[in-house]
C-alpha cells in the first residue's frame, strides 16, 4: 500500500471509527470525509479489506498485533489518555471495528 494513501485512508477510518463509537460528530465526520474523497481524491479502496488489516500490523502504532488509532473529539482535538510518564494519543481499536468502518467508507 502507498503510504500517503494509506495515511489518507487511516485519516478517514479514525474520523469513522470516532464516529461510530459516539465521540465525533455526524457533521464533522462528514466535512473529514469530504476533505479526503473530495480534495485529496481517495474516493474508493484500492485494496482489499484483508489487505488493509493485515498492513496495519506493520504500522508504527502497532503494539504485539494490535493496531492503535488516534480517536477524535471533533476537528483538531484528540482524545488524551493521561499517563504517569507521558500523554497517549493512540488507542487499541478491535480489528473488527476497523473492518466495520472500512466497510462504511465502501458503501458511503
Amino acid at each position: 500500500i502507498f503510504h500517503g494513501y494509506a495515511v489518507a485512508l487511516g485519516g478517514l477510518v479514525e474520523a469513522s471509527i470516532a464516529r461510530d463509537i459516539g465521540k465525533l460528530s455526524e457533521l464533522d465526520h462528514k466535512r473529514i470525509s469530504k476533505l479526503f474523497t473530495q480534495n485529496l481524491g481517495i474516493n474508493h479502496l484500492w485494496y482489499k479489506i484483508k489487505e488493509v488489516i493485515a498492513n496495519t500490523k506493520n504500522d508504527k502504532k502497532n503494539e504485539n498485533g494490535i493496531s492503535y488509532y488516534v480517536i477524535l473529539k471533533k476537528i483538531g482535538r484528540v482524545y488524551i489518555k493521561k499517563n504517569i510518564k507521558q500523554n497517549i494519543f493512540a488507542h487499541p481499536i478491535k480489528d473488527t471495528i476497523v473492518v466495520r468502518a472500512l466497510k462504511n467508507y465502501m458503501n458511503s
